[in-house]
This record gives C-alpha cells, sequence and structure tokens, in this order.
C-alpha cells in the first residue's frame, strides 16, 4: 500500500499568501486611490460624505478591534473568521489595503483551519489598525473635524 498523497498542495506562486514582511511598515497606510474613488462621491465636499464614511469606519474599527480581541482571548475562532470578514471589506473601502490584506489572511487561515500563523496575524492586525487609526484622524483634521480630545 503506497501512502496517500498530502492533503493540500503547497499553494502556487500567484495564490501564496502576501509574506508579513511585504506588509511595510512605511507603506501608505491608506491607499490614495481608493480615497479618490470615495471622494468621487463627494467632490465638492459638500455634503460631507467623506468625512462621514471616514468617522464611521473609524468607530467601527475600535468596536472590531475591541471585539476581535475578547474573541481572541476565548479561542473564539468562528468568532474571529466572521470580525475579520467584516472589517476586510470596510478596510479595502477606504484604501486601508494593509489591514483588509491582514484580515483575509486571518480569516483565510481560520477557515482552512491553518492556526499555526494565527498569533502573529492577529499581533499584526492590532498594530496595523493603530497605524490605521492615526492616519483616519490625521485625515479627519484635514477635512474640518477634529476628533474629541480627552480633558
Amino acid at each position: 500500500m503506497t501512502a496517500a498523497p498530502p492533503l493540500a498542495d503547497t499553494p502556487s506562486e500567484a495564490q501564496a499568501p502576501t509574506p508579513l514582511s511585504a506588509l511595510a511598515p512605511d507603506a501608505a497606510v491608506l491607499d490614495a486611490q481608493a480615497l479618490a474613488q470615495l471622494h468621487q462621491l463627494d467632490p465638492q465636499g459638500h455634503s460631507g460624505i467623506v468625512r462621514r464614511v471616514l468617522q464611521t469606519y473609524q468607530r467601527s474599527l475600535e468596536r472590531f478591534v475591541a471585539d476581535v480581541d475578547h474573541a481572541r482571548a476565548a479561542a473564539d475562532h468562528p468568532a474571529l473568521a466572521r470580525l475579520t470578514h467584516t472589517l476586510r471589506s470596510s478596510s479595502a473601502s477606504v484604501g486601508a489595503m494593509q489591514l483588509s490584506v491582514l484580515c483575509k489572511r486571518i480569516e483565510t487561515g481560520i477557515r482552512g483551519q491553518q492556526l499555526d500563523e494565527l498569533p502573529v496575524l492577529l499581533d499584526a492586525l492590532r498594530l496595523e489598525s493603530g497605524r490605521v487609526q492615526t492616519a483616519l484622524a490625521a485625515m479627519l483634521v484635514d477635512l474640518g473635524h477634529a476628533p474629541p480630545t480627552a480633558p
């Protein structure tokens, strides 16, 4: 009797996940092209759509990161997959592409029961979400809405 072939082949070069090292810390946090598309919804800025979208995303990002932390502490992998799936698409829509990529890797890894990288990816998600929050805060100041400061 011969040994059965492995269940999953090594992914091809085209399908290989982006290495964490490729998520460069000096890269633009928010993709200019995605932001330009968002600005096309309100080119003159009269209705404040861009500001409202960014504010909504900023608030939801804070909640999602807290929820991810709770799911991580509870080792609730299905919740982590759901949370990162949702965060992935909303992050891409505001140009947080590196955060979106991390979310996709986490979700895909969990769904495929490949959990070895999960702690590192979750740490990277936390760091990248902080970078995104900082970039959003600066952008909202530029758009004329400074977030409230703590007393």
